[in-house]
């Protein structure tokens, strides 16, 4: 367990370094251009906006639910039963 917490590391690690270059990159080379400057911002704006949308069904024992009061049910059963198992 302790190789894969390390390997996780060094990949977010990566990703991160890898993400700041590239929109290291792209700043640079539109340093001039306000329109596409702001376009990249906006695009670094969006992917984060969108990473907070929830999905809209959830998977429970094989059944897909859809409904938001069945889905609410499960992470409410769910949670309940992590804190009855930590007494």
């Amino acid at each position: 367990e302790t190789s894969f917490k390390c390997f996780c590391s060094i990949l977010q690690k990566s990703i991160r370094l890898a993400k700041a270059s590239f929109y290291h990159d792209q700043f640079e080379k539109y340093k001039s251009d306000i329109r596409k400057t702001w376009s990249k911002i906006n695009e670094l704006i969006t992917k984060r906006a969108k990473s907070l949308e929830f999905p809209k069904d959830f998977m429970e024992n094989d059944k897909i639910l859809t409904d938001d009061k069945d889905i609410a049910n499960c992470f409410n059963n769910f949670f309940i039963n992590i804190v009855f198992s930590l007494m």
